[in-house]
């Protein structure tokens, strides 16, 4: 007896839409959420909704050539839409800069006090957007793809073509960077929390 097509692994269902195209649509149906989830945090609602069509769209056309690495599709699916962001890069920029601005931020934030540990971030959220801004591409991505995307090492590693070793180090580098322009001593845990419903 078969398995039922919900049970099938990602691998199994992309390799079937290779002669049977209408199965794709469970692998959109499994993970659209979470690609558009991740993107609107990236570049906001209008955006998000174009680049999750079109990511979708570049893994219908390169199926074929799918190298299952793991159960899950995600990483794979992440990889394409890293690649459709590096091409809006500039806008994301523009928008994390603008959400700070309308926010009334025009310096780094002085914390009151000692600083805890662990901070809430949605206080931060005018400060946070303008690290992640000046984060170079690379280690905005790395980051991203870790707090929003939930993604482990390895899979980030897997979505953007490099070793685990490599996004350990970017990742290390990021939260550094971002801790800094926070006021905060490397090494404290900052949660990185979607920016969303600033401008666009």
């Amino acid at each position: 007896m078969s398995k039922p097509m919900d049970a099938e692994s990602d691998a199994a269902v992309i390799l079937r839409s290779v002669d049977q195209p209408e199965c794709f649509e469970l692998l959109v149906d499994r993970h659209f959420a979470a690609l558009q989830r991740y993107l609107r945090r990236r570049v906001g609602e209008d955006v998000a909704k174009e680049l999750v069509a079109e990511a979708f769209l570049q893994a219908f056309r390169g199926r074929s050539r799918y190298a299952p690495d793991g159960t899950t599709a995600l990483p794979w699916l992440y990889g394409i839409a890293a690649n459709l962001l590096r091409m809006n890069r500039r806008s994301e920029e523009r928008r994390l800069r603008a959400y700070a601005k309308a926010a009334g931020l025009q310096a780094r934030p002085e914390p009151d006090g000692e600083i805890e540990a662990r901070l809430d971030a949605e206080a931060l959220r005018p400060a946070l957007a303008v690290a992640l801004a000046e984060l170079s591409p690379g280690l905005r991505e790395v980051l991203l793809l870790h707090a929003w995307g939930d993604l482990s090492n390895e899979e980030i590693a897997q979505a953007l073509g490099c070793s685990p070793a490599a996004v350990r180090t970017r990742l290390h580098r990021a939260r550094s960077q971002v801790a800094r322009r926070l006021g905060l001593p490397v090494g404290a845990e900052v949660e990185i929390v979607a920016v969303e419903g600033g401008p666009q």
